[in-house]
């Protein structure tokens, strides 16, 4: 199978740079009053895509299909995170369904319906364990109730493969946020009140087991 999910990849992320043109996204204070950006959408989409290619290329057209809708949908929330330290509504919630969707095309495609039994048990899982990061949190500089929803979906696409990559994806999120938490205190770009955007970390991570995943249970 060729590549065109690279192109589908640069597409995609180039219709969703074109509606975040028409959309402002802001967080307001006395200090951060910015506009999201959209020119990084693509280039990440594919970028990501490229990356992964040679894991994936031979994976199944619904599962590459489902990894591209996934990649730029990522994409933008990270991007949105980054600027406005907001994951919307509109984006995180509508994924529920559509998530679900294509996962079912994937058992279809596959015949492995207990695939998307798993993976909804791991939505599930992701969900009431970042709800209980989030209560446990030390003020509003903790997780958020939208990395909840972030987690749910994440839990679910990473879960469709394997309850181990589900939890590895989800861990290395909480890893790599940790990192970049203690890196920009170290460099003194954040103190202990900063609000740190924890989106990217949870989907970097969940970025690294996916694309590594096709080798470790190879």
């Amino acid at each position: 199978m060729g590549w065109w999910w690279i192109g589908l990849a640069a597409v995609l992320g180039t219709a969703a740079a074109v509606v975040l043109r028409s959309r402002r996204y802001r967080y307001d204070d006395d200090e951060l009053r910015r506009e999201v950006n959209p020119l990084w959408v693509p280039v990440w989409a594919v970028l990501g895509s490229v990356l992964a290619a040679p894991f994936w290329s031979q994976e199944p057209a619904p599962v590459l299909l489902t990894f591209v809708i996934a990649l730029v949908w990522v994409a933008v929330l990270t991007l949105i995170d980054l600027e406005v330290h907001r994951l919307p509504d509109v984006l995180t919630l509508p994924a529920y369904p559509v998530a679900a969707l294509l996962l079912a095309w994937c058992s279809m495609a596959t015949d492995d319906w207990a695939a998307l039994a798993r993976a909804a048990a791991c939505s599930g899982a992701a969900v009431l364990v970042f709800t209980l990061a989030v209560l446990l949190s030390p003020g509003q500089e903790g997780l958020g109730v939208g990395d909840v929803k972030l987690a749910g979906v994440l839990g679910a696409l990473l879960g469709w493969f394997s309850w181990l990559a589900a939890v590895y994806g989800l861990l290395a999120g909480f890893v790599l946020g940790g990192l970049v938490a203690v890196v920009l205190l170290l460099a003194r770009r954040a103190d202990r009140r900063s609000t740190i955007s924890f989106g990217p970390a949870m989907v970097a991570g969940a970025y690294l087991v996916a694309v590594t995943l096709p080798v470790l249970v190879a």
